[in-house]
């Protein structure tokens, strides 16, 4: 038998409801930061193949890390819930997407990206928390 009165049911209800646009928002976060990401990288990438730059393997890396940065910092500012999981997710999500495309011939290069990106995004978090600090308890994590 069901014993939950109507406020109690109602309370669940709305946190529930809460619980799933905090989600969404997550989501939506994660992907932006992901696609700025990725798309920052092949575009400077792509704009610095006509100089002599072109397949250096640390100006690809050097690029990489400041556009994680990025990434992790728009996660992180696109919603104000779970900003240090928003942006390692971002690092997690570019470290399957690096792996997925190949873009790295040795096993040396696969693992500085893959101990790199990671802390890299939740720096961006931690910049993105310093500008717009928090105002709710929720909104530590």
């Amino acid at each position: 038998m069901n014993t939950e009165t109507l406020g109690e049911a109602l309370i669940n209800y709305i946190l529930e409801e809460q619980m799933i646009k905090n989600i969404g928002a997550s989501l939506k976060a994660i992907i932006a930061g992901y696609l700025f990401d990725v798309i920052g990288i092949i575009v400077v990438s792509g704009l610095l193949s006509f100089t002599p730059l072109k397949g250096s393997y640390w100006t690809y890396l050097v690029i990489s890390m400041i556009f994680i940065i990025f990434g992790g910092y728009i996660a992180a500012s696109v919603t104000r819930n779970y900003r240090f999981i928003n942006a390692g997710f971002v690092g997690t999500i570019h470290i399957l997407w690096a792996l997925y495309m190949g873009g790295y011939s040795e096993t040396l290069k696969i693992f500085i990206i893959q101990v790199l990106a990671i802390p890299l995004a939740v720096l961006g978090g931690i910049i993105s928390k310093k500008k717009k600090p928090i105002i709710r308890d929720i909104e530590q994590i």
